[in-house]
């Protein structure tokens, strides 16, 4: 009795003190089978200052173009399923894993691209694609970035459940290295928000949600600071990040129901400014940055691919359009691209690998969807141009959602 009250006694000390948001781990990540993987951080309770942003709408300067057709300088972009005219690749399976949960999102792969970083089953993994060994990290993972400097440190959002009535998320750094897990902020956001994070060098942690951009410094106790905040959000907004974290295109549809003919604006955002804004007819846009945040693809009217700078000058535009044709990723240095269509004009959709400013593409996914049923859903390519992820929804063996399959394949040229 008189050891179990020295001991809460120390506990009750170090967080009255402040030393209980560093969380050394007591031995490398689980792996995936290990009964209790998760690291069991003591969370704070006081909320850090959020400094209010001083960009809250458009300037008044900018104006969206009335279509597409006005912008000049626009390169045709030929993208066709003709044997490629530069070269033949063939592309190995190395990885493949199947779930029945919906919850399945790639976040990034370390800059040397040798390990990935994901969820599955809102669980954070690490896989070494060569060993095809799975850390456990974290559950309840909302976003999660590597650091763009040592691959031996990442960031993490969790949503907080020892609070479920306040709706808070807590930022956390992970250190390979010493195993230590360390709390460097909380946000004030609603467990199903959907978020964007990239690691900035000069800000540190930049978090988007459906309308708002916050920094986070990458250490405990920093001042939270928003970039951005849309002071007249629309119904269906959604906010996509460069790799680098200076740049953002903001998706604002203009009507929720019925959403079809209605135009959606995009605003160019660098370091929470709009910069330049667009008006286009798709009604689910799919934005995909290339690895160096200098291009920004998206789709439009359902039939067109677009490639805009990161200032949003559109540079080049599909001259050949397929029903339900959509941008997936880039390859590290921007001359091969991953886009999906579906040759019927309804799903499923496949993926194909195309090189730019050339004829001829390649299928991505190993299994035709034409059979299966389904579509490619995410698109990762490695920095060291070895290897892609991707994940897809098959209804070959049906249940309430179909199957969820994360698959790498290497590239052999």
């Amino acid at each position: 009795m008189c050891r179990m009250f020295i001991l809460g006694s120390i506990v009750l000390l170090l967080v009255a003190c402040g030393h209980a948001d560093i969380v050394p781990a007591t031995s490398s990540p689980a792996v995936q089978s290990a009964q209790n993987p998760y690291p069991t951080p003591v969370l704070a309770t006081a909320i850090p200052t959020v400094i209010p942003s001083t960009v809250t709408s458009v300037p008044t300067g900018i104006v969206p173009s009335s279509t597409l057709s006005n912008t000049q300088q626009i390169i045709p972009l030929e993208l066709t399923l003709n044997p490629p005219s530069w070269g033949t690749w063939k592309l190995e399976t190395t990885t493949s894993i199947t779930t029945s949960q919906p919850n399945l999102q790639l976040w990034g792969w370390s800059s040397d691209g040798t390990r990935l970083l994901y969820t599955q089953d809102q669980t954070l993994r690490i896989m070494t694609v060569a060993s095809q060994d799975i850390a456990i990290l974290a559950q309840n993972i909302q976003a999660a970035v590597w650091s763009p400097q040592d691959d031996h440190i990442l960031a993490y959002v969790i949503h907080d459940t020892t609070r479920p009535q306040s709706a808070i998320s807590t930022v956390w750094l992970y250190d390979s290295v010493s195993q230590s897990t360390t709390k460097i902020g909380e946000l004030p956001l609603p467990p199903n928000s959907s978020l964007n994070i990239r690691w900035n060098l000069e800000q540190g942690l930049v978090i988007a949600t459906d309308k708002r951009i916050i920094v986070v410094p990458p250490q405990a106790n920093g001042i939270i600071k928003t970039l951005f905040d849309d002071a007249l959000p629309s119904s269906r907004p959604s906010m996509q990040l460069s790799p680098n974290g200076h740049h953002a295109v903001l998706t604002k549809p203009t009507k929720q129901y019925p959403i079809s003919k209605h135009p959606i604006n995009l605003q160019w955002l660098t370091d929470g400014n709009v910069t330049a804004a667009i008006s286009i007819t798709e009604e689910y846009p799919r934005i995909i940055w290339s690895q160096d945040s200098r291009y920004v693809a998206f789709n439009d009217a359902t039939d067109t691919i677009v490639i805009a700078d990161a200032n949003g000058v559109v540079r080049y535009k599909t001259n050949i359009t397929r029903s339900n044709q959509a941008p997936l990723a880039w390859s590290p240095d921007n001359q091969y691209f991953v886009y999906q269509f579906n040759t019927s004009g309804q799903s499923p959709h496949n993926a194909y690998i195309a090189k730019l400013g050339e004829d001829g593409s390649i299928r991505l996914n190993e299994q035709s969807m034409e059979r299966k049923g389904g579509a490619v859903l995410e698109v990762m390519w490695s920095p060291n141009n070895d290897y892609i992820a991707y994940t897809l929804l098959s209804h070959e063996n049906p249940s309430n959602y179909g199957e969820f399959v994360l698959t790498i394949r290497r590239i052999v040229r």
